[in-house]
């Protein structure tokens, strides 16, 4: 009889923990599609040399760099990424007549069409559930997000990746949806200097002084191409065209002395 007891009781607290699990997702859900629709920017608090933001009440800085911010909230960290490739990404490595069409359609987007675009799809995997969108950041440009919800041990990770920032927090289910909206907050409020981001991590500004540097390697380049050749004339092997001028200037003055 107690084995029997037991076992129920086990059924109970199983269907209790998959049933409030079910309740996690679904809030976050429900969060995502309700803060997706607002269109307005809190500005920005927090000035860094590449980007700015803004930080929510609740949350405070503990350390950072150039590139990265770790908060606390509520006794949890906190970890925000910017990912420069991004930027670079956005502007050299997508056609430009997209990019302005874009930029000119998310800013002249209302808000019913914004809740079509961030509509989130939500899919369950075999330890994790994705929740995949679109937002509008402080600049009114459109980047895609992920959101992974994982269980391990009790607790969750959670990892929003918003393309320009990726976040980063582990805690208990109960803090999970308060804490997903500061974190949603903060990537939807990230601007950008893009012509320092550009200028400091893309080589595309770099293209005309490399092409004349090419320039100037291909016409001085030996016949055979080689540019070991060019970079290691001394040796015999690498001279090419210098080795074989010289060997007959030598050939010629012996003849000559002959």
């Amino acid at each position: 009889m107690k084995k029997v007891f037991a076992a129920i009781l086990c059924l109970f607290v199983l269907c209790g923990c998959e049933s409030r699990e079910a309740e996690l997702k679904q809030r976050i859900y429900d969060e995502l599609d309700s803060l997706s629709t607002k269109l307005e920017s809190p500005g920005s608090n927090r000035m860094k040399g590449y980007y700015s933001y803004y930080l929510p009440q609740g949350i405070k800085q503990r350390d950072a760099n150039s590139l990265s911010e770790v908060f606390v909230k509520d006794g949890y960290r906190l970890i925000m990424n910017f990912d420069p490739s991004a930027v670079v990404i956005k502007n050299y490595y997508t056609k430009s007549e997209e990019n302005e069409e874009d930029a000119k359609t998310a800013a002249s987007m209302n808000q019913e069409q914004v809740a079509e675009l961030t509509k989130v799809q939500m899919q369950e995997q075999e330890n994790k559930t994705l929740y995949t969108s679109n937002y509008m950041n402080a600049d009114r440009e459109l980047f895609p997000y992920t959101l992974q919800l994982i269980k391990s041990e009790g607790a969750y990770l959670v990892y929003l990746d918003g393309s320009l920032v990726k976040l980063y927090t582990y805690l208990p289910a109960a803090a999970v949806p308060s804490t997903l909206r500061s974190m949603y907050l903060l990537m939807t409020s990230i601007s950008y200097d893009k012509d320092k981001v550009l200028n400091d991590f893309s080589l595309k500004s770099l293209t005309a002084a490399k092409k004349q540097n090419l320039d100037y390697l291909q016409s001085h380049l030996p016949s055979s191409g080689s540019l070991e050749e060019l970079l290691n004339p001394k040796s015999e092997e690498g001279n090419g065209d210098v080795i074989k001028e010289e060997q007959s200037d030598k050939k010629n003055k012996q003849e000559e002395e002959k």
